[in-house]
């Protein structure tokens, strides 16, 4: 008869023997995972806020009743994980045409004027677009050595908006506000704008200070 001691060792033994049979079943069953390939352009859904596809035409209406269009004439689809560029043109009636360089720059859209002295960049989104985000828009030394500059801010995201074009889900509206800045010390407001982006659309909406707007009123996108 063992005695209590020898009894103890032997279920101790095999207690351990059961682990070990568990453990490598659980081996046996389990392969490896595969390793998990990062995504070379992280932010390629989030630059639907603003689709640069040949042949769209944005048209907007402005509080006086005056409309205007933006109509993408030359896109160009990235090789790269920069993102797309495209030329849009800007048709005020009237007014002298004017004609955009917008592009993605990984993380950034931007845009430069083609018919203008201005070489640096304003920056309309900046991703990923979570509520929060802030960035430089723009800082430009204007005549007379003032500093003017833009900065903003996502102040609103996933919000439903409506124009004459019609509602919107998954929006995100940009706060910008404009200041010039004599100094480094001293910076002086100058106003403040909002720009509303609608998902798969774009720009469906400029809002000034006051609460005029332009807003869309039609739309009609290209084909990627």
């Amino acid at each position: 008869m063992l005695s209590k001691d020898q009894q103890s060792r032997s279920n101790l033994a095999r207690l351990s023997a059961v682990l070990v049979l568990l453990t490598s079943m659980f081996l046996v069953g389990c392969p490896d995972d595969p390793p998990v390939t990062p995504d070379p352009d992280p932010y390629r859904a989030y630059r639907d806020y603003l689709p640069l596809n040949e042949g769209t035409i944005w048209t907007y209406s402005q509080p006086s009743g005056q409309e205007y269009s933006h109509e993408i004439i030359k896109s160009v689809v990235a090789s790269n994980s920069f993102g797309d560029s495209a030329v849009i043109r800007i048709d005020r009636g009237n007014e002298v045409e004017q004609r955009f360089i917008y592009y993605w720059d990984f993380d950034e859209l931007r845009e430069t004027p083609l018919d203008s002295t201005s070489t640096y960049p304003i920056v309309h989104l900046s991703l990923p677009p979570d509520l929060g985000t802030q960035w430089l828009a723009y800082d430009e030394v204007r005549e007379g050595n003032l500093d003017e500059r833009s900065e903003a801010e996502i102040v609103a995201r996933d919000t439903t908006l409506s124009t004459r074009a019609g509602t919107f889900n998954r929006c995100i509206i940009v706060r910008h506000i404009r200041s010039y800045v004599p100094s480094p010390e001293d910076s002086v407001e100058i106003d403040t704008f909002y720009n509303a982006f609608a998902y798969n659309i774009g720009l469906i909406y400029f809002q000034d200070q006051h609460g005029g707007r332009d807003e869309l009123i039609s739309y009609r996108m290209g084909q990627e």
